[in-house]
């Protein structure tokens, strides 16, 4: 009988456990998705590029989707370390992951600045940024015409 008892209780134990890691263990993995993407989504550097004769700068960031969705773009302008402004916008490319072939910055001068985003599901989409007694940044196809942008991966 005294066998019998332990051999239910030992049974008994590892039904709880086999139930315990079936329900946590899930639970977990969710957790730790919904943290790195929803919470803190990894952020990746895509293009850097200083104003000539300037301590400006202009820095295009990207946040990973969740699946197959659009990139969050994060376009920074600097002066020094300093940050003046922010803009959002979204590239759309096909569940791939973008790199420095889908974004273009090249400088006018040091106080203009073309910026252009090309995705695999979207026409490429175009910024102008001008960086005077205002910071102005107007959505142009015209920032993407010229051909010295076209970056061949």
């Amino acid at each position: 009988m005294k066998k019998v008892r332990q051999g239910l209780l030992l049974g008994l134990a590892g039904v709880l456990a086999v139930l315990t890691v079936g329900w946590l263990v899930p639970r977990l993995l969710a957790w730790g998705v919904t943290r790195f993407y929803f919470d803190d989504p990894p952020v990746v550097l895509l293009e850097s590029r200083p104003a000539p004769h300037s301590d400006r700068a202009i820095e295009v960031t990207s946040q990973a989707p969740w699946a197959y969705g659009s990139h969050g773009l994060t376009l920074t302008i600097y002066q020094g370390d300093r940050v003046l402004t922010r803009y959002q916008t979204t590239l759309r490319n096909d569940g791939a992951n973008l790199s420095v072939h889908n974004v273009q910055i090249r400088w006018v001068d040091a106080t203009h600045a073309d910026v252009c985003l090309r995705g695999q599901e979207q026409d490429p989409a175009g910024l102008q940024v001008t960086l005077e007694e205002e910071i102005a940044i107007t959505v142009s196809n015209e920032a993407c015409d010229m051909e010295s942008q076209v970056k061949v991966p």
